[in-house]
C-alpha cells in the first residue's frame, strides 16, 4: 500500500511540476478583459496560455476554455499534520455567451493518513458546477453547486483521524457570490456558502490488539449539528500582473479547493495574492 501511495504522490507532483514548467515556457500576459475576471469560485477562467501563481492556487490556461492547476495550501498542511496532500483540478467551460458562463470543475485530493495506531488513505473528489451571469457593467452574480465525495480506507481507528478538525463524508454544498465593480480593476464581493446535505458517515476499521484477538467495527454516524455555512465579504484588486483579495466573514471555514468544512464556527478570513505571467 505504501508503495502504491508513494507512486501516486510522485505522479501528482510530477504533473504539477510539468504544469509549472510548461506554463512558464509558453505563458503570456492576459488582456485587460481577461485580467479583470474574478476566477476564484466563479465560472470564469484565465485566458489561454495565462499562468497564475498564487498562494491559494497555481493555475494555467491551456486554452481560454480549459484551465488546469493545483492548490499549494494542501501541501502546506504537512507543517501542522503528518500528511501530504497532492492534488490536481481541471476547469472546463461548457457554455459561454455574451453575459452568461457555465463551467464545470473536477478536482482530486489524496492523503496518506497516520495517527496513533490508525493508518490509511483518504481521497476527496469535489465535483463543481459554476454559473456566472453579468447583469450590467457593474454587477455579476455567481452560483455554485458542489458534490464532495470523501472516503477513507485503512486499519486502526480511523474514526479518530481527522484533518485539522475537518469532518470527511459525502456532501452537497450551495454557494452564491454577488460581485460589484467599483472600477474595472476593483471588485467588492459577498459570498455565502452552506452545506445543505451530509450523508451518513460510514466507518469500517479493524485491529489486532494481540496474536489471539481480532476486532472489526462497522458503524454509521448521523450528523446532528447545524449544517456548515459561511458568509464572507471581500474586496479584490485585479491588475494585469497582480491579483489581491482580502476579506473577513463568519461561519465555518472551508478548506480551500477541497471544500471540506471545519467543525468549529468562528471568524473566517479570506486572503489571496497571485502573480500573473
Amino acid at each position: 500500500m505504501r508503495s502504491r501511495s508513494g507512486w501516486l504522490v510522485a505522479a501528482v507532483a510530477g504533473v504539477a511540476l510539468w504544469i509549472g514548467l510548461a506554463a512558464r515556457a509558453e505563458a503570456r500576459l492576459p488582456t485587460p478583459e481577461e485580467a479583470e475576471r474574478v476566477t476564484q469560485g466563479t465560472a470564469l477562467t484565465l485566458g489561454g496560455q495565462v499562468f497564475q501563481l498564487g498562494i491559494l492556487a497555481f493555475d494555467y490556461g491551456i486554452t481560454d476554455r480549459i484551465n488546469v492547476g493545483t492548490d499549494p495550501p494542501m501541501y502546506l498542511v504537512r507543517a501542522a499534520e503528518p500528511v501530504l496532500i497532492p492534488n490536481l483540478h481541471l476547469k472546463v467551460i461548457a457554455y459561454r455567451g455574451d453575459r452568461f458562463w457555465l463551467t464545470g470543475q473536477a478536482a482530486v485530493y489524496y492523503a496518506s493518513l497516520s495517527k496513533g495506531d490508525a493508518s490509511g488513505n483518504l481521497f476527496a473528489v469535489p465535483l463543481t458546477a459554476y454559473a456566472s451571469q453579468q447583469i450590467d457593467s457593474h454587477w455579476w452574480i455567481h452560483g455554485e453547486v458542489t458534490y464532495n465525495i470523501v472516503w477513507a480506507n485503512g486499519t486502526g481507528d480511523l474514526s479518530r483521524t481527522t484533518l485539522g478538525g475537518a469532518a470527511a463524508t459525502r456532501a452537497v454544498q450551495l454557494a452564491v457570490t454577488g460581485e460589484y465593480r467599483i472600477r474595472p480593476t476593483i471588485a467588492i464581493t459577498l459570498r455565502g456558502r452552506i452545506q445543505v446535505y451530509t450523508s451518513r458517515l460510514a466507518l469500517s476499521s479493524s485491529t489486532n490488539p494481540d496474536d489471539f484477538t481480532s476486532i472489526a467495527v462497522d458503524a454509521r454516524v448521523d450528523p446532528r449539528d447545524l449544517p456548515p455555512w459561511q458568509v464572507v465579504p471581500a474586496v479584490s484588486f485585479l491588475w494585469q500582473r497582480l491579483r489581491l483579495a482580502a476579506g473577513v466573514g463568519y461561519g465555518n471555514y472551508f478548506l480551500p479547493g477541497m471544500q471540506v468544512p471545519l467543525t468549529k464556527r468562528s471568524w473566517v478570513p479570506e486572503a489571496s495574492v497571485a502573480l500573473v505571467f
